[in-house]
């Protein structure tokens, strides 16, 4: 051992709590989250790792190249490694590996493999649990045989399991410094010896390796789609994310289908951070996608519609939601088998081609990149892509029955038929005082079904406002609308365009934007498509929330630049863009239109 080993093996490292840390960059060393001036040894975009460190896909891995660098060739990562103190901001698998394997450096050599897989299974929820899979993908974690690979998912479920058991919820940051000094002093022991704590982790560890292997089993498929990343893992009931994505090595994109019509396309954190093993594909917002979804939906599944976070969400999961009952975080980054489902009525075959068509219009002239794509160019890709196009041609292709083969088309089309029949014989027209000069009893219906929240469904329609009836002025408007929440804006343009809006709060004279996250927007001819908000981004912070708007010059719904719609002063004329507060499309046939027909319905 030479001299400066002798001397490095004398420094006593320790772990600060990130809260009350003086996170200097002589001092501190950041791991597995990012710090705007303290150095860091993370797999997270916009990092500060040293130069010239080798990479890695995860942040545990970067930590162990690091802590291997030697003087002479190890750089600026042998130098940050001199640091003897050490903190991340969250307590999850690969931050608690990363810390421990910074204090505890011999230990940590000496099992790389098991530690790097271990991290690879937290973050990715990918266990190489075949010799088949450690073979195509071991490489990058120095696993060279499948015992390693199920050494590290015993220890991951012992930490799984003793955090559950006496501690917050995963991914929660209140008691990430207890969590640390619980786990830091205990694990090396465990590394050497998982079976002393087996009845600590033999539970979740069964569960994952029966889910695994059930996926061979009758009536369950795996489909890997290369051309754009995507596997379809199709199977009876939700399973445990290990045994699922365990099956998707390699890709980036995941559609799950289970019995009875229940599905989820979830986005990776491979897409989240910077994986250097192999070219990622680039995360699309989902957006359009949940718009032609719940166009197709129909509004028969009433009460539900299809939800498209935003891409900047950790594993955004577009899914199929009852109305105002949202998964909380705890349910979406726990497993699908804590999560509740709503059945479509969308066949498997035909969600799995919308969604394939989906990915192959927005991959178009892209290419996967190793370590991924920041921010800025995944916002640049999305704004890019032509998805109005998209949404107008792939319904065509639904239309006419093109989005299947002829013996899958005539499957659908049965379940479809028998579906429509038993809607027909349970739906009911809600109650209306007039008839609608404007909408058909099938519109009535599917906005009844679909645009309403679920108490207002079966409500009573009161015509309030109508240009047949009362003329064209806002001035009326705003007085037959005084004081009556939860209205839908009916218009139809000279061309024919019916579209509208529904608001949750009386429409009156008001300065500012008002409102609340239930508006919607909708176009019923000569499409029936719909938009709503879509809530908050990752972290908490709350997107664009322009709702209604009304003054004495005009009404609009939505903002951020382009409203949805927007009606001028006389009611005569009014306008309609791309809005990003639904991320939605121009709604009537032209962007500057002229108003042949309008309603407003008061729905109590």
């Amino acid at each position: 051992m030479n001299y400066l080993q002798r001397k490095r093996r004398k420094v006593l490292i320790s772990f600060v709590p990130y809260e009350t840390a003086n996170i200097t960059p002589s001092e501190v060393v950041v791991v597995d989250c990012t710090h705007p001036k303290a150095p860091t040894l993370t797999h997270h975009k916009g990092h500060n790792n040293p130069h010239g460190l080798q990479a890695s896909d995860t942040s545990t891995g970067i930590v162990l190249n690091a802590i291997s660098s030697r003087s002479l060739l190890g750089g600026e990562g042998y130098a940050l490694c001199r640091l003897n103190k050490v903190t991340t901001d969250h307590f999850d698998i690969d931050s608690f590996l990363s810390c421990w394997c910074y204090i505890n450096r011999e230990l940590a050599q000496a099992n790389e493999g098991v530690l790097r897989h271990m991290s690879r299974i937290g973050d990715f929820r990918e266990a190489f649990l075949s010799p088949e899979l450690v073979t195509s993908f071991g490489s990058e974690d120095g696993l060279t045989n499948v015992r390693d690979a199920f050494t590290a998912l015993k220890l991951c479920c012992w930490i799984n399991t003793t955090e559950k058991r006496l501690f917050s919820a995963p991914y929660e940051t209140k008691d990430c410094k207890e969590k640390m000094e619980y786990f830091l002093p205990i694990f090396g022991t465990i590394l050497q010896d998982p079976e002393s704590v087996w009845d600590m982790w033999q539970e979740e560890y069964k569960q994952v390796v029966a889910g695994f292997d059930q996926l061979h089993g009758p009536g369950c498929r795996v489909s890997i789609y290369k051309n754009v990343g995507l596997a379809v893992l199709s199977c009876h009931e939700p399973l445990h994310y290990y045994s699922l994505f365990s099956h998707t090595a390699g890709c980036d994109y995941v559609l799950t289908m289970y019995d009875r019509n229940r599905y989820e396309l979830e986005c990776k954190y491979t897409q989240f951070v910077q994986v250097h093993s192999r070219p990622v594909m680039p995360r699309l917002e989902l957006t359009a996608l949940a718009t032609v979804l719940n166009n197709i939906e129909g509004g028969q599944t009433q009460g539900s519609f299809w939800v498209a976070p935003r891409l900047t969400d950790t594993g955004p999961v577009l899914r199929l939601e009852s109305d105002g009952q949202q998964l909380h975080k705890a349910q979406r980054y726990g497993h699908p088998t804590g999560r509740p489902f709503v059945e479509s009525v969308i066949p498997p075959e035909l969600m799995e081609a919308v969604v394939l068509s989906f990915l192959e219009f927005g991959m178009q002239n892209l290419r996967p990149r190793r370590g991924g794509f920041s921010w800025d160019e995944l916002h640049t890709v999305s704004q890019e892509v032509p998805w109005s196009t998209w949404v107008h041609v792939v319904l065509d292709q639904y239309e006419r029955g093109e989005l299947l083969g002829s013996r899958r088309r005539r499957s659908m089309e049965r379940r479809i038929s028998d579906h429509a029949e038993r809607l027909e014989r349970s739906a009911d027209m809600p109650s209306m005082s007039d008839q609608s000069h404007i909408l058909s009893d099938e519109q009535v219906k599917l906005l009844a079904g679909s645009s309403l929240p679920g108490h207002l469904a079966l409500g009573s329609w009161q015509l309030t406002y109508c240009t047949h009836r009362d003329g064209y002025s806002l001035h009326t408007l705003y007085r037959k609308a005084s004081g009556k929440a939860h209205t839908l804006l009916i218009v139809q343009d000279t061309n024919g365009h019916v579209f509208g809006a529904y608001a949750s709060e009386p429409w009156r004279i008001h300065t500012r934007f008002y409102g609340t996250g239930e508006t919607c927007v909708f176009q019923l001819h000569p499409r029936q498509l719909l938009w709503r908000w879509s809530g908050f981004q990752e972290g908490g912070h709350q997107k664009d929330d322009y709702f209604q708007f009304s003054t004495h010059e005009g009404l609009g719904v939505g903002g951020s630049g382009h409203f949805a719609v927007w009606l001028d002063n006389d009611l005569f004329e009014g306008s309609s863009n791309e809005c990003k507060t639904f991320s939605s499309v121009c709604l009537a046939s032209n962007a500057e239109f002229h108003v042949a027909s309008l309603e407003l319905w008061h729905i109590h």
